[in-house]
């Protein structure tokens, strides 16, 4: 069974692990519901729960696009979803 992806960046390609820290998490739940997968991450997108308000995955994407960063899934397999965050690589300092 073929996954479906919403994002095509690749944040384990050899270029972005140079400038990005990219990590994923994986639950074991169901599947995004494919009627919503387009916009999972808009405010108040829900689907299939009795409680709940649909802001998780909007804010979560506002936390990870005020840092530069990125956040997708991987769901389809019938196997629960992969969310992948990538993140810009900050620069050391001293002290």
């Amino acid at each position: 069974m073929e996954l479906e992806r919403n994002s095509f960046f690749n944040p384990f390609s050899e270029a972005a692990r140079a400038r990005l820290l990219s990590g994923s998490c994986t639950d074991n739940g169901p599947d995004i519901p494919e009627e919503i997968r387009a916009h999972a991450f808009e405010p108040f997108v829900t689907c299939g729960k009795r409680q709940g308000t649909g802001l998780g995955m909007a804010i979560a994407k506002t936390i990870v696009e005020t840092h530069g960063g990125t956040i997708s899934f991987v769901t389809g397999s019938g196997r629960g979803t992969a969310f992948i965050i990538s993140l810009p690589r900050g620069e050391a300092h001293d002290g």
